[in-house]
């Protein structure tokens, strides 16, 4: 190989590294627009997506609500997300296929009802990440997610006795891949190696 080809080979395998380690900005998802002003729309066994994030209900009743719908939702912008019910869940994958990064969301409780949210994020690599609210206050509390980082899915429950939790402005952050899909401890050792034989030709030379 020339001294030329193989500087080209190593920028390229730098620039996918750095590709592979870069995340997209976070984005919010509000749900807003998908109930009309005033009424709610069933979510109970439905798949949707939003801002390049698929959301799969899981069979136990659930709903986005729009704020005007009752007085006790006010406090939050527009549409937002409630299950009515103990094992109500929302799994959260990213429409890609890739992974990404749970960063936090804002909870409360409808309805003068206790209850709580748990978050469970499963972790591409191995190994899983859990935390949980109670939701004990109708004006909107904001969760900062720490540790939710790689995820391959994450899974949003209303667990424990009590109904009506509710949450919005999921911030999410994908995570960018590569064109050569090649994971950066692998792909450190082989840059490393590449500069070795690029000092040795140059030597020559």
């Amino acid at each position: 190989m020339t001294f030329s080809s193989l500087r080209a080979t190593l920028l390229g395998l730098a620039a996918a590294i750095a590709a592979s380690s870069a995340a997209a900005a976070p984005v919010t998802i509000d749900f807003n627009g998908r109930a009309a002003d005033g009424t709610f729309t069933r979510t109970t066994d439905t798949t949707f997506t939003e801002d390049g994030f698929t959301f799969t209900a899981n069979g136990v009743i659930q709903n986005i609500v729009d704020n005007d719908f009752n007085a006790a939702l006010a406090p939050f912008d527009d549409d937002l997300y409630m299950f009515n019910g103990s094992g109500a869940q929302l799994t959260i994958t990213a429409t890609s296929g890739g992974t990404f990064n749970f960063l936090g969301l804002d909870y409360a409780t409808a309805f003068d009802s206790d209850g709580r949210l748990e978050f469970t994020g499963v972790i591409a690599e191995g190994g899983s990440a859990y935390d949980a609210v109670d939701t004990t206050a109708s004006a909107p509390t904001t969760y900062t997610a720490t540790g939710y980082m790689g995820l391959s899915s994450l899974t949003i429950s209303a667990m424990a006795d009590g109904t009506f939790p509710i949450f919005d402005n999921i911030v999410l952050e994908e995570n960018a891949i590569g064109a050569s899909d090649v994971p950066l401890p692998a792909a450190a050792p082989l840059l490393l190696a590449g500069l070795g034989g690029l000092v040795a030709l140059r030597r020559r030379r």
